[in-house]
């Protein structure tokens, strides 16, 4: 819960800091904000609906485990690569290739 909670909150501050760069009203700041927040959320709602399921199915079969180790091994190595390419300012072929 943490972990999406600090996602959510830097998520929201990056949407926000966009935000402010059109000069809006507050309260159009507001909804606008409000707006994004509870589309972005919906959003995760339906996915986590439609994989929770074949995930459960998957995770009954024993190829699961290498399946779920390979995609962390490979998010973690895009992940790496998105932070080098943000702080180097500078793309990176992990990066593109993940793009």
């Amino acid at each position: 819960m943490f972990i999406a909670a600090g996602f959510g909150l830097i998520h929201g501050m990056a949407f926000a800091s966009v935000l402010t760069g059109f000069n809006l009203h507050a309260g159009t700041l507001a909804i606008s904000i409000l707006g994004f927040n509870i589309g972005i959320e919906l959003m995760q709602l339906t996915v986590v609906a439609c994989v929770v399921p074949w995930l459960i199915i998957l995770s009954k079969k024993e190829l699961y485990k290498w399946i779920r180790m390979i995609c962390s091994i490979i998010a973690g190595i895009a992940a790496v690569a998105w932070i080098a390419e943000r702080i180097s300012l500078t793309e990176n072929i992990v990066a593109e290739s993940v793009q």
